[in-house]
């Protein structure tokens, strides 16, 4: 009976030392549940996306019925969840649909180490959320799963009231995306640029530069400090000017078949090589009209597989970082790590503009990509100081850049000859910005373009002498 009556002691002893470490128990539980999954998007937050509310319920729904009973299969569906949570957050935020962002991870390697550091960092933070996670599940299950309920909910409801006050405090809600079902609209299509490449004359130029990160402000004062390079008493001597702004639709690559082929559909399409609109692509028809075609781009040709799309929509001739490092230019920082732009257009560009024989030269820029890297460039707007034009310092500095770009563009249509009869400047995308301060000064899903022709006897007969109606002039 003695040995009965001590065991029993003992029990309650163990039983009652349960219960006090129980409500830590279910703390941690909780704690792993519902926060230690979410934490892994506070970054995005912090630059702004959309609402994940449906994740946070998805969490609140598994942590109930882990808490019942825990299995192989729902911590496995608990891992699929963080990684689709990651996928399609980060999706929205670079305005890619999730197959597409999940195809993109590829190129994650091309990534400059010290500044592309912050696009793995997600994916660390979810591996140990979920390694986390699963120890929680297993090691702090709590004994009564129905007591839980009340902490769940009211987690849940505190954490979705927190999101929502972020969205709508701080940052710009980004709202539906453009579909394909738009009206088309391109630069190049309103200001007749490809008939005018077409009917070059001998030796004959024109020269395209689709400039990264570059929307449409809504000041019309930013706006033209911005473009006032294009402007200047150097280039208005010699050439019409004429602007507008055309609806862009997702990405770079996106922009660059609207602009080279005239469609919404994707890079990623041209694998079917019987599709009529990639074979009838700007490049091709002016390849049959004789005119070489030329690409520039200062980062790798892998990147996106432009080496490999850029001759299936007849791009005969493509000049990427890799041909370009053994020039002796200087790279700029940033996650993208390539030759500055400006340096390319006086190493690279320039040249193509003076060589014999008719050329379109395409001219895709990088520096201005996000995340921006501040420069030294403290004009035209002073970034930072009271009372600046434009608020937000990465945004500042970003314009800064873009203007600076525009002057040395400027220099070096202005040095080229008479044989470059044409320029069109477009911009790829609205800068993914996401805090309110940022993304306000862009027009949502408008870009602008500018339509440079060369003054004196008509080079392009038929060709337009305005803009068409859904290019607005300057």
């Amino acid at each position: 009976m003695a040995r009965t009556a001590a065991a029993d002691t003992k029990l309650n002893e163990q039983a009652t030392a349960s219960d006090s470490r129980r409500p830590v128990g279910n703390f941690i539980y909780i704690l792993a549940c519902l926060v230690i999954c979410n934490l892994p998007f506070v970054g995005f937050y912090i630059i702004g996306t959309d609402s994940r509310m449906n994740y946070i319920a998805l969490y609140t729904v598994l942590g109930i019925l882990a808490a019942r009973r825990i299995n192989p299969w729902l911590v496995a569906t608990l891992w699929s969840a963080l990684v689709l949570d990651l996928l399609s957050t980060g999706a929205r935020v670079f305005s890619f649909t999730l197959l597409e962002l999940a195809g993109a991870l590829k190129f994650l390697p091309m990534l400059a180490p010290s500044e592309g550091i912050a696009f793995y960092l997600p994916f660390l933070a979810i591996i140990l959320s979920g390694v986390l996670l699963t120890f929680a599940a297993y090691r702090y299950r709590p004994l009564n799963p129905d007591r839980l309920a009340v902490p769940f909910t009211m987690i849940t409801f505190t954490l979705a009231g927190g999101e929502y006050f972020s969205l709508q405090s701080i940052h710009y809600d980004l709202g539906k995306t453009l579909g394909p079902s738009e009206e088309f609209q391109s630069a190049s299509l309103d200001t007749g640029f490809e008939q005018r490449a077409i009917t070059l004359p001998d030796n004959g130029k024109v020269l395209m530069v689709m400039v990264e990160s570059y929307g449409e402000y809504k000041d019309v004062a930013i706006r033209d400090i911005v473009s006032a390079p294009l402007f200047s008493e150097t280039i208005s001597s010699r050439f019409n000017i004429q602007t507008g702004s055309t609806t862009f639709l997702g990405h770079t690559t996106d922009a660059e078949m609207r602009e080279l082929c005239g469609t919404w559909e994707k890079y990623s399409d041209l694998e079917d090589v019987e599709r009529p609109s990639f074979g009838t692509c700007m490049p091709h028809r002016l390849l049959e009209a004789g005119v070489e075609t030329v690409a520039i781009h200062n980062f790798r040709g892998r990147m996106f597989d432009r080496r490999d799309w850029y001759p299936k929509i007849g791009i005969t001739r493509a000049s990427f970082y890799e041909n370009m490092y053994k020039l002796g230019m200087a790279e700029c920082r940033g996650v993208f790590l390539g030759p500055c732009d400006p340096d390319v257009l006086d190493k690279v560009v320039a040249p193509e503009l003076t060589s014999d024989g008719k050329r379109f030269v395409y001219f895709l820029t990088l520096t201005g990509h996000l995340p921006f890297v501040a420069t030294e460039a403290d004009t035209p707007f002073a970034c930072g100081a009271k009372g600046a034009a434009i608020s937000d310092y990465q945004a500042c500095q970003q314009a800064n850049y873009i203007h600076h770009f525009l002057d040395r563009l400027a220099e070096t249509v202005a040095r080229a000859d008479e044989d470059l009869t044409t320029i069109l400047i477009v911009g790829d995308h609205e800068p993914p910005f996401m805090k309110r301060d940022a993304k306000q000064l862009f027009n949502p899903k408008i870009v602008p373009w500018f339509y440079l022709t060369r003054k004196g006897p008509d080079v392009a007969q038929g060709a337009p002498e305005t803009p068409s109606e859904t290019g607005a002039g300057r």
